[in-house]
Parts: structure tokens; sequence; C-alpha cells
């Protein structure tokens, strides 16, 4: 028996590390040579896999358990082992489902996914220092509270185990989204999310008002280029929507202001074979492309203002696309260039992440 449990012990050693390695790399976009749909697919596989893995050692795990009966702190680990296990597995399912019935249940499932990844990782640091310790002292290293003051041994031990809460703290800044301080205020209104910031070059791109340009050209009868003074002046409009990502976060109730993209139709007026939008993000990386039907509705926001404030550069100041009606891989951010074309080509995500060209988010 101890041959297998020492067996099931190390497998789930391994299917821990690499869900937190993949989960990392899906923290983070923008991984150099990394494909992040691959990397979401093989977390996946690893997670389908880990569920079966748990239901299989239950048994035995559970025949452990009955004879540590005063094991007290090894039970606890254990228990608390598949209790993270139970959680994370909920709470990735419904991340994983992007149905509109688990919507509205996105952004607690995320917190919750994320905040156990992040305990996780001290939990296994402690741990190990307690294997640690008791190869170096063997059974003496048992806590066992006798007398008034604590053991030499005991210290270590509880000192081990203060040091790596500590690291926890630092794990936490350290994994903190890179937001600006107007940005950690909202980021704390829990209960409606917070936007994590997406990029996919190094640099986030600056923006001065004096000599900023909106080049709105292609198939058109009146080629343009707006000033920010010009916008400004434009018939703005407000809609408050909820913004939801693919990968499995949601910002309730945002509002957004700025100018219905069907302005600028008028103003430009496409020749008839301009049925194609392309748009372009002044990182010079970013693209995306649309019918133009999909752009004909007075809620498609050219945006300036998030939640009554000018964007943030890292929300993509000046101006963002915000469509209501797509995933937010579609609100193409820093938009610096509008061209109206005959034929569509892929987006960003969608050459690179093979996303589907129109993001529609599902409706039932």
């Amino acid at each position: 028996m101890r041959k297998q449990l020492a067996f099931l012990h190390w497998i789930h050693a391994v299917f821990i590390f690499l869900l937190l390695a993949t989960g990392v790399i899906l923290y983070f976009a923008g991984v150099p040579f990394i494909s992040k749909k691959d990397v979401r697919n093989v977390h996946l596989v690893l997670a389908s896999f880990y569920a079966l893995f748990l239901i299989y050692s239950a048994f035995p795990v559970g025949k452990y358990m009955f004879v540590l009966k005063k094991a007290g702190l090894k039970r606890l680990h254990i228990a608390i082992m598949y209790i993270f296990a139970l959680i994370w597995s909920v709470s990735g399912v419904v991340l994983w489902q992007n149905h509109p019935v688990f919507l509205d249940y996105r952004i607690g499932a995320l917190l919750v996914h994320d905040w156990l990844s992040v305990v996780i990782v001290p939990w296994v640091f402690l741990h190990i220092s307690w294997k640690l310790l008791k190869k170096r002292f063997g059974d003496r290293t048992a806590v066992k509270f006798t007398g008034k003051y604590m053991s030499r041994r005991e210290f270590l031990t509880f000192t081990a185990g203060a040091v790596q809460f500590f690291m926890f703290g630092f794990l936490l800044k350290w994994l903190r989204p890179f937001l600006t301080e107007e940005e950690t205020v909202q980021m704390l209104n829990r209960r409606r999310g917070y936007f994590r910031i997406f990029k996919v070059t190094s640099e986030i791109p600056k923006f001065e008002e004096t000599g900023w340009k909106l080049t709105v050209d292609g198939l058109v009868e009146t080629p343009r280029q707006f000033s920010f003074s010009d916008l400004k002046h434009m018939e703005w409009r407000k809609i408050v929507r909820d913004f939801h990502c693919v990968t499995g976060w949601s910002v309730i109730g945002a509002e957004w202001n700025g100018i219905p993209f069907p302005q600028f139709v008028e103003l430009v007026k496409p020749k008839a074979e301009g049925i194609f939008v392309k748009m372009y993000s002044s990182d010079k990386l970013y693209t995306e492309t649309y019918t133009l039907n999909q752009l004909m509705n007075q809620d498609v926001l050219l945006v300036f203002h998030l939640d009554g404030k000018p964007l943030t550069p890292s929300q993509g100041a000046p101006c963002r696309l915000f469509h209501p009606g797509m995933y937010g891989y579609k609100s193409i951010k820093w938009v610096e260039r509008i061209e109206f074309v005959n034929t569509r080509e892929l987006g960003y995500w969608e050459a690179a992440e093979r996303y589907d060209l129109d993001g529609y988010i599902e409706t039932g």
C-alpha cells in the first residue's frame, strides 16, 4: 500500500505542477512563441485527467486516512488538497463553458479559480519544507505542545511555515494585474469584476493629443483624418453594457461613452464594394475585421470614456472599439486607422489562435 500511495503522491505532484505552469501562461497574455489556444487545450486535457485521477485515488487515499486516525496534520493536508481540487474543478468548468447560462457566475468562478491557484503555491512549499524537515530530523519533527515553551525543532518547523506565507504575500503582489492606481480601485469592486490588461506587444502605445489623428479611408468616397478635437465635437452616445472576455472573465455594468460607428459611415460614404471593415491598432500589430453590417448599430461605439472617465493607456486610450454583442478580442484597443475593404482578412487572434472570426457572444 505504501508504494501505491507514494506513486499516487508523485503523480498528484506532477499534475499540480503542470496545471499551475499552464495556468500561469494563460494568465499572462502574449507569451512569445506559445499558442495560447493550444496551452488552454492542454490545460483542459490535464484538468480532465486530474479529475479522473482524483476519483481513482479516492479509495486508497480514503483507506490511508482511516489508518491515520491520530495523525491530524496529515489528514488535514489530504482533506484540504481534495477540497481545493473540488472547488478548482467546479470553478474551472464554469469558466470553460461560454454558454450564457454561466455568464453571471464567471466573475466569481474566475476569482475563486485564480485565488486557489495562488494559495496552493505556498501550501505546496510548506508541504515540501515539512517533508524536508522530517527527512532531516525524522519523527522528532512532529509538533507536540507538551509544555509552556516550544522546543527548538518546533520553533524551526513553524518558522519555516511563517516564511512560506510571507513569500505568499510577495507572490500576491507580483501576480497582481499591472494596473494604474485608478484601475486598482476599480479592481477592488469585486461584484462587477475588473478589466484584465492584455496586450500583444511589450509596450503600451503612447498617446499625445497634439498631432494624433484617426484615419478613416479605403473604399470610401471621402477619406478623412480626424483630430482628437474633431472627435470630441462629434455626437457621443453613452451606454451601460457588460464586457465578456472569451477567456472567461467579465465586467458587469460598465459605462461606455463614445461615437456610434454609423456616424463615421455617414461622413466617409463607403463605396458599394466597401462591405468589410478592417481596424488597426497603434501597437502596429493588432488588427480586427468585421462586416460593415456588424458595425451598423448605434450601440457599437468608438469609445473614449469608460465609467465616466477618459480611457487610460492600458484601457486603449485615446479610443477603442466596443461591440456589446461580441467577445472582448473584437473590441480592438488603441484604434488609429479604420479601412473599408472589399475582402475580409483574419484579425490578430483569429490568425494567431484560430479564434472565431465573428466572435459573437452566445445568446442561448
